[in-house]
C-alpha cells in the first residue's frame, strides 16, 4: 500500500472490501476541530456549540460511541481489518442542531439533538461520520478510548 498525503487515501489491500483506507500524515486535533467547527455551526439551530471535545482513537473504538451502531468483531477482510484500526478523532459538540442532510423518510422531520458527534479520519481530513441526538457518549467512554481535550 503506497502512503498517501492528508487528503488522499490509498485504496485496501483486500479489493473486495471497496473500503478506502488512508495513510501517511496526520492532521492535528486542531485542524480537525477547526473543520468539525464550521460543521457544528451549519448544523446548529440557535447561536452555535456551546462546548467541545475531541479525542484521538482507532475507527473501531470511537464508532461505537455515536450510538447504536455495532462494530464486527470477526469475519473481517485484511481491508476491513485496516479501516476500523485507522486513526480518527471524535468530537462532540454540546448546542442545538439540525442534521438537514440525513435522509428520512417522507413526512419525517431532519434528526435534532442537544449533541452532534463527528468523526474525522486523521489521514484525510474529513468527516466520515456524524450522528446528532439527545445523548452524549460519557467521560468515562471517551476515556476508554482516548484521552479527551476540551478545545475553544
Amino acid at each position: 500500500m503506497m502512503a498517501a498525503a492528508p487528503g488522499q487515501a490509498t485504496q485496501a489491500d483486500a479489493p473486495d472490501s471497496g473500503l478506502v483506507v488512508t495513510s501517511g500524515p496526520e492532521i492535528s486535533a486542531q485542524d480537525a476541530d477547526t473543520q468539525g467547527l464550521q460543521i457544528a455551526r451549519s448544523l446548529s439551530t440557535d447561536s452555535g456549540p456551546t462546548s467541545r471535545e475531541i479525542v484521538k482513537s482507532s475507527r473501531r473504538n470511537a464508532i461505537p460511541l455515536l450510538g447504536a451502531v455495532r462494530v464486527p468483531t470477526s469475519g473481517l477482510s485484511a481491508g476491513q481489518e485496516a479501516w476500523y484500526a485507522a486513526d480518527v478523532y471524535l468530537e462532540v459538540f454540546t448546542g442545538a442542531f439540525r442534521d438537514s442532510d440525513a435522509p428520512v423518510p417522507p413526512g419525517a422531520t431532519a434528526p435534532e439533538g442537544r449533541y452532534l458527534i463527528l468523526v474525522t479520519d486523521a489521514h484525510l481530513g474529513r468527516v466520515t461520520s456524524l450522528a446528532t441526538g439527545p445523548d452524549r457518549p460519557s467521560e468515562q467512554q471517551l476515556q476508554s478510548v482516548g484521552a479527551p481535550q476540551q478545545m475553544g
